[in-house]
């Protein structure tokens, strides 16, 4: 099958489309409700941790920063984004299958439009069939409900047909991404996507560590730290998670312009029409 690469320029301003506000439910670390990034973004959060609404990763900010939200360093996507973030990670939290499973049937009953896992773990089927079973399941039940999935891919090989799959990614219902650098190089030890987009990408080069190309990001406000270098609450990373947001922003921007409700068919039919080996579309 040919690969499918999307391109979306995150540094020029958001689609603007007309005022329709799309609901996207993020499985993540919890967000910085306080960053100016997110200065008029509607915002709530769910704590799956017990430890508050506090992102003490970052990860959850920095997906979120590359959805929506406008500052003077970077904008996301789409502009008119409800954030509903379930917290289901933290610095001392490991992502566990309960926290995750509870937060995705939450996500599915508040009627969201789009959730986002740039997260995931790894199954093996001889240990946990009927969890894999489960969880295609209510992935199944909640595309019936016209919720649109997008995850990361994982970064091991692995497949339906292998022992270890990676969860949420391999799921028909779901979209996967996986992250290529501006130039289109895939990162090395990932598993096949659905989408690609950049995300930038790391190798190792004489057996020393290389960044290909970044993508700036937000960051918590009070993690601050000499590497980020534009201003305080702004960094640079690389990866699926990245390209997996983008990509989330990019759907928010087909049902915004959308009169109809759009099924996941839909989504894929008009993401395949944007998507070529090696076009750039910038939005």
């Amino acid at each position: 099958m040919k690969e499918k690469f999307v391109y979306v320029n995150s540094k020029k301003k958001q689609i603007q489309t007309e005022k329709k506000y799309i609901d996207v439910a993020i499985i993540d670390s919890g967000i910085d409700e306080s960053h100016f990034h997110f200065k008029g973004t509607n915002l709530t959060v769910y704590d799956y941790c017990s430890t508050g609404s506090i992102d003490r990763l970052g990860h959850g900010t920095m997906i979120a920063s590359q959805l929506t939200g406008e500052s003077d360093y970077l904008s996301g996507v789409y502009k008119y984004v409800n954030i509903i973030m379930y917290k289901v990670i933290d610095i001392n939290l490991t992502n566990s299958y309960w926290r995750f499973e509870k937060a995705l049937l939450q996500a599915i009953s508040d009627k969201v439009d789009i959730i986002n896992m740039s997260i995931g773990f790894y199954l093996y089927l001889n240990k946990h069939e009927k969890t894999f079973e489960k969880l295609k399941g209510i992935f199944e039940m909640g595309t019936s409900k016209g919720i649109i999935f997008i995850s990361s891919a994982g970064y091991e090989n692995s497949s339906r047909n292998s022992n270890q799959v990676h969860v949420p990614s391999v799921f028909e219902s779901v979209i996967s991404v996986a992250s290529v650098s501006q130039l289109g190089t895939k990162m090395k030890s990932f598993e096949k996507a659905d989408y690609y987009l950049q995300g930038g990408s790391w190798t190792f080069e004489n057996a020393e560590f290389s960044y290909k190309d970044l993508c700036i990001v937000c960051c918590p406000l009070f993690n601050y730290s000499s590497h980020q270098l534009l201003a305080r609450g702004i960094t640079f990373t690389v990866g699926h998670s990245i390209a997996t947001a983008k990509l989330s922003g990019l759907v928010c921007c087909l049902l915004g312009e959308s009169i109809k409700k759009l099924t996941l068919s839909d989504i894929k039919n008009k993401l395949d029409i944007i998507a070529t080996d090696r076009c750039i579309i910038c939005v």
